[in-house]
């Protein structure tokens, strides 16, 4: 057998002949490093040259035009001025096909872009609002709003002046949107943030410095799903109507938000393909339903079973759990249960999971459970809800619709409580491919956390995960089990209030005991974390608090 010495370690390694001309790992344990085989002549393989890109078609003066629905029908040439007029009317879609010879046909967004594009005008260059008509002030920029704390300015300095007495070393910067947010989701590998308000407006930042790209508008409905392709510059909207879901489409380099499918039933857990070809859903039945986004088209679909799911970005597993602990991995690409998770005997978690989550490689799976205990129930009348709060030591408050406040305290000493706490608190790392459990979080939770965790947060990278408190966010690295400190923490008084007043009970973790931190994500390359409290409409960018092995 030929053989070739490591250029790192110097190691002599032999490799069969169908191995010429490859790339392999040496196999030295503490190096690892790639090596370059040669050629079957001794040659070095010669790196080839990417190819030319693509150029960007040029817009013509003048288009034929056929229906996708009646490709029989052809009506031009047309002036590109009325094409674009048709498209601003929504009487031109973007699956109908253009052709300037009445031969060569292409869709008609990937022939000419532009015509989809609105004037420059319709958005606000201040803070990228959709307006309604094209010289119409903005209502954001000219408002005054009474509550100068809470609504702020979009000026770097209120940010900064909003923030300061947060004492939090690891706030860098705010991501500001020109409305309070109902969820956000990180494409990492565009460096791009989406954001989503359940009224109908959908805004794109560039995350590395939080400038403003691109907003849209859809129809409102009773509750929105969001996901990104991590790598596909497009985002998927899924809004829910009484007995229906509405599924759009964003594209980050165009304006117009293109509704996909009007889907029966509603939506329980969604995952867009890295490369945004592929939407994965589980709906209420449930079933799990597989999609091509462009052209769309069902692929498959079957029924699972289950009370929580999660899909994994790869596209090929979905965790499914049950209200007594227990998760089953299933195979998509088959469609039957793969593995039932679990410690000896015992399932996975001592109750239905907080939250689930996928590396981004699929192969890994983490799982949550938790409880948020209730020892201590007073109304306080006449006691500033913040000053309560700092007073008794709690992570967080509950303000009904009554104004009477909740608060939850803890006896340190109390045994029988903390057994509670012991016993339903799990934070837990799985290997996908084999079933078995890889890691775990010991009772260092419950000193982090005294009245127990709401919610956790899975790093993609597969080796950290974040444990939410009522208002608290605590960083861990699980192959070690040590803490890596506090990521977060609502410290002012009027964050408290608004997250208390603007928590959806739909969304919570358990009744009763939500979160007030809405949703956290990561940045490219994981070295920040996006926050965002409820009732927010500032993404807290915040960086990772320590160094994390993958």
């Amino acid at each position: 057998m030929p053989a070739i010495n490591c250029p790192a370690c110097g190691r002599e390694v032999s490799f069969p002949d169908y191995f010429y001309g490859t790339v392999i790992a040496c196999p030295t344990p503490a190096c690892g490093k790639p090596i370059q085989l040669p050629n079957a002549d001794g040659s070095m393989p010669v790196a080839q040259a990417a190819p030319p890109p693509i150029p960007k078609p040029q817009p013509a003066d003048k288009y034929y035009l056929r229906r996708h629905s009646d490709r029989d029908m052809v009506v031009g040439p047309l002036p590109r001025a009325k094409l674009r007029q048709l498209a601003a009317k929504e009487q031109l879609q973007w699956t109908d096909e253009i052709s300037t010879d009445g031969r060569n046909w292409q869709q008609a967004r990937k022939r000419d872009p532009g015509l989809f594009q609105a004037e420059e005008t319709r958005n606000c260059p201040a803070c990228g609002l959709l307006l309604k008509e094209a010289h119409q002030p903005c209502p954001n920029c000219s408002r005054q709003d009474a509550d100068e704390e809470e609504a702020g300015t979009y000026g770097v300095s209120k940010v900064a002046s909003l923030h300061a007495g947060q004492r939090n070393p690891l706030l860098e910067r705010s991501i500001v949107a020109p409305c309070r947010l109902s969820d956000f989701a990180s494409a990492r590998g565009a460096d791009a943030v989406v954001g989503v308000n359940d009224d109908g407006w959908l805004g794109l930042w560039r995350a590395s410095d939080g400038q403003g790209l691109r907003t849209w508008e859809f129809e409102p409905g009773r509750r929105v799903r969001l996901v990104v392709a991590d790598q596909g510059n497009l985002a998927i909207v899924a809004v829910e109507h009484k007995r229906s879901t509405r599924i759009y489409l964003a594209e980050f380099e165009y304006r117009k938000l293109n509704e996909l499918a009007e889907l029966n039933g509603h939506v329980k857990a969604l995952m867009l393909s890295p490369d945004g070809e592929r939407l994965t859903l589980v709906d209420d039945a449930p079933d799990v339903r597989i999609y091509r986004v462009n052209p769309w088209k069902r692929l498959d679909r079957f029924p699972v079973r289950g009370h929580r799911f999660e899909i994994s970005p790869v596209g090929d597993r979905l965790a499914a759990a049950y209200d007594n602990g227990a998760v089953n991995l299933w195979n998509l690409r088959t469609g039957k249960v793969e593995f039932e998770l679990g410690t000896g005997r015992e399932p996975a978690g001592q109750c239905l999971p907080l939250r689930m989550g996928f590396s981004r490689t699929g192969k890994r799976l983490f799982t949550a459970t938790g409880i948020i205990v209730r020892f201590v129930e007073k109304q306080f009348d006449g006691v500033d809800p913040f000053s309560a709060w700092l007073l008794l030591g709690i992570p967080g408050i509950i303000i009904n619709n009554n104004a009477k406040m909740i608060l939850d305290a803890i006896r340190p000493n109390d045994a029988e409580l903390r057994r509670r706490l012991e016993h339903y608190t799990t934070v837990r790392l799985w290997s996908v491919e084999k079933g078995r459990l890889v890691d775990e979080l010991g009772d260092a939770v419950i000193q982090k956390h005294p009245t127990g965790i709401a919610d956790a947060v899975f790093w993609p990278w597969g080796s950290a995960a974040i444990t939410l408190g009522q208002g608290t966010a605590h960083a861990w690295d699980l192959s070690t089990g040590n803490s890596l400190g506090q990521l977060y923490q609502l410290a002012n008084e009027a964050e408290v209030r608004r997250a208390a007043e603007h928590v959806d009970p739909d969304r919570a973790a358990l009744k009763g005991h939500p979160t007030l931190i809405r949703r956290i994500d990561f940045t490219k390359g994981g070295k920040h974390a996006l926050v965002l409290v409820c009732g927010s409409r500032e993404i807290q960018v915040v960086r990772w608090p320590q160094e994390t092995a993958e």
